[in-house]
């Protein structure tokens, strides 16, 4: 499971596909420990591919079992939110987002394990209500906060990310992306330092300085 999580997010997702596939074979033999983690990162690695179709058949868990104390069910929960958005099931997505947060709390309540606020947010904006957009950009705002007082690289520009993307002024919107892409430029998150580069260029291009996005 660490290797394919490593793997996808480094930005080799061919591997990360692999070493998950292989991970959740060994966790089928092993009475299912950590069977929910290993195909949680499985189908975040075939979304990034496009894959959607099989990653909805890999977060498909045996019947007869209980894996809500499983130790990578949030997880499971999470890739299965970002898939729906991805499919255009935005509802859905928000209503399983919901049951995210109602689980999460505590000290193990940080951007760097779950993401749910963002996770939330996205399924939120997906949605295209204004009352939906300003919810969301609270969470986001919420996450960014948390994640600083962590203090870890990628959970901080994950959610400068997913703030930006909500940011009604444009400024902001490069200000955070521009945060994002310095955290990251010295580390190997390269999946996210990619996100994070394209959205900023996108960024600059719509704020008209595409010299500046090449």
């Amino acid at each position: 499971t660490y290797r394919a999580r490593i793997a996808f997010h480094t930005g080799s997702l061919d591997r990360a596909v692999a070493e998950a596939a292989a991970a959740a074979t060994a966790a089928r033999e092993l009475w299912g420990l950590d069977l929910t983690g290993t195909r949680a990162t499985l189908a975040m690695a075939l979304c990034e591919q496009g894959a959607l179709a099989d990653a909805a058949a890999a977060l498909v868990l045996p019947e007869g079992t209980d894996w809500t104390a499983n130790p990578g069910y949030d997880l499971w929960l999470t890739a299965r939110c970002d898939l729906l958005v991805a499919e255009g099931r935005a509802a859905e997505g928000v209503t399983l987002a919901r049951t995210i947060a109602s689980r999460r709390g505590g000290p193990d309540d940080n951007p760097a394990t779950i993401r749910w606020r963002t996770t939330l947010g996205r399924a939120l904006a997906a949605m295209g209500d204004p009352a939906d957009r300003e919810e969301a950009r609270a969470l986001t705002t919420e996450e960014v906060g948390l994640a600083r007082t962590f203090g870890a690289p990628r959970p901080l520009a994950a959610a400068l990310r997913s703030a930006a993307e909500l940011a009604t002024d444009a400024e902001e919107r490069l200000a955070r992306l521009e945060e994002a892409v310095a955290l990251l430029e010295p580390t190997r998150t390269g999946l996210e330092r990619v996100r994070v580069r394209v959205a900023l260029g996108r960024a600059l291009r719509q704020a008209r300085r595409p010299t500046e996005a090449r």
